[in-house]
């Protein structure tokens, strides 16, 4: 896999500034596909405000992410300690459901996003998704340049 060109890193940008005050839309999105995917992966929520305080988790990390595009290998530490709050409320969901959950995020940036998704659109954000996996999982990627 090679790291994310300037293309993919634009189009990630410039679809960021559309999800991100969307951010609770998605986070409802976010878990309504997953429970469709497997709700066992679906924390119990006591209330819509626990979503939304999801949201606001994922806003801050993706936020980071975005932020970081041009030099992801500086804000690798930071993107491990930023996922670090999201996954203490998801331990059960094991690395064995990673494409479920990537299914899910992208469906939901897919619901959020609406007319500007296009399977380039697609691309760029799975290829992304999937550095970030590989960070929390603590994956070794190969890379043409190393950026994580």
């Amino acid at each position: 896999m090679k790291d994310l060109n300037i293309r993919e890193r634009k189009n990630i940008k410039e679809t960021w500034k559309v999800l991100a005050p969307n951010i609770h839309e998605f986070a409802f999105s976010f878990y309504s596909n997953l429970h469709s995917l497997d709700s066992s992966l679906v924390p119990s929520f006591e209330n819509e405000f626990e979503i939304i305080k999801q949201g606001d988790k994922a806003l801050y990390v993706l936020g980071f992410v975005v932020a970081s595009l041009d030099n992801l290998i500086v804000a690798r530490e930071g993107i491990k300690k930023a996922l670090e709050s999201i996954f203490n409320d998801h331990q059960y969901i094991q690395k064995s459901d990673d494409q479920k959950v990537m299914k899910a995020c992208l469906q939901a940036m897919k619901s959020t996003l609406r007319g500007l998704w296009t399977k380039e659109i697609a691309i760029s954000w799975y290829r992304l998704l999937t550095l970030i996996l590989a960070v929390t999982m603590e994956s070794k990627i190969e890379f043409e340049s190393q950026i994580i």
